[in-house]
């Protein structure tokens, strides 16, 4: 039997992580596609 509250405060710490990691992601590949874009004008 696990202990099931510290489980889940660290699934959701564990999501929260992987949230942070892909706004980081995204963000990085924002501006990676405008510098590319103006690259091309």
């Amino acid at each position: 039997m696990r202990i099931y509250s510290t489980d889940k405060r660290k699934e959701n710490q564990v999501e929260l992580l992987c949230f942070q990691v892909g706004k980081l992601y995204n963000y990085v590949n924002q501006k990676i596609i405008v510098k590319n874009i103006i690259k091309q004008f």
